[in-house]
């Protein structure tokens, strides 16, 4: 492994787990946030600090052994980038501020280091994941700009007891995320699977693990909610089924690279 993307790595798992731990037992780190946002916060750290950080420490581990921990890696590393990028621009100054930037920053530099590697691998999948996939990655296209499009378009009407606007306190920084990243990434993983194939295997692992990610963190945001809105069972059904169709596509997708 080259040295740099492994201080880089290991340097961004530290903080992160760092900051995610001190998340879920400092109650005063996101005191200043709306209640709904410390709820999404803690639940996010919760994630992150019991399935991302092994996942991404084992990844690491055997980054030189499988072209599989590679893809695994890069999929982490986006959720990194998202997640503290979120951070940065949707919560109000904390202490941890700038470690938030630092993580984003290290997330962003291995991602491109480890990225290049990838692209540089003769790397082969199987026809029908893929097909599978880009099927999602238009489901996926349409279930974000359903959840997220009319609310939005209520707010900019002039509604100004749109539920989204009220619990992030005006700032829309997930479902610009989510506008600005998720969907273009689909929309490119798409269109590489029914135009170039093999090409789109990367990309989409990556997409993969990012909405894989993304929706366990609302599951995880539900533990928290107690102290928030109440989560519906319905949303909680919805995001599950979509987290275990997601994942087995993604193991079905990784268990075909050649």
């Amino acid at each position: 492994m080259n040295k740099i993307l492994f201080i880089l790595s290991i340097s961004a798992g530290i903080i992160i787990s760092f900051v995610s731990f001190k998340g879920l037992i400092d109650k005063s780190v996101y005191s200043k946030n709306p209640k709904s946002i410390i709820c999404q916060c803690q639940g996010q750290d919760l994630l992150t600090l019991m399935i991302v950080i092994p996942i991404f420490f084992g990844s690491l581990y055997f980054y030189d052994k499988s072209d599989i921990s590679k893809l695994l890696l890069a999929g982490i590393l986006s959720y990194f980038i998202y997640t503290y990028a979120s951070f940065c621009f949707g919560l109000i100054f904390d202490k941890y501020y700038l470690l938030y930037v630092v993580s984003t920053v290290l997330s962003v530099l291995s991602f491109v280091i480890i990225m290049n590697d990838i692209l540089k691998l003769d790397l082969h999948f199987n026809k029908a994941s893929l097909v599978t996939g880009g099927v999602l990655a238009v489901i996926t296209i349409i279930f974000v700009l359903v959840l997220w499009l009319p609310s939005i378009f209520m707010a900019m009407n002039g509604n100004e007891n749109v539920q989204i606007i009220k619990e992030s306190g005006g700032k829309l920084v997930i479902q610009t995320l989510d506008l600005i990243m998720v969907i273009p990434l689909s929309a490119i993983v798409a269109y590489l699977v029914f135009t170039k194939g093999h090409t789109a295997g990367v990309w989409m692992v990556i997409v993969m693990v990012k909405i894989i990610t993304l929706c366990a963190a609302i599951i995880s945001m539900a533990i928290f909610e107690s102290k928030g809105r109440k989560l519906l069972s319905g949303e909680i059904i919805t995001f599950s089924i979509i987290t275990l169709l997601l994942s087995g596509e993604l193991l079905w997708l990784l268990k075909g690279v050649e």
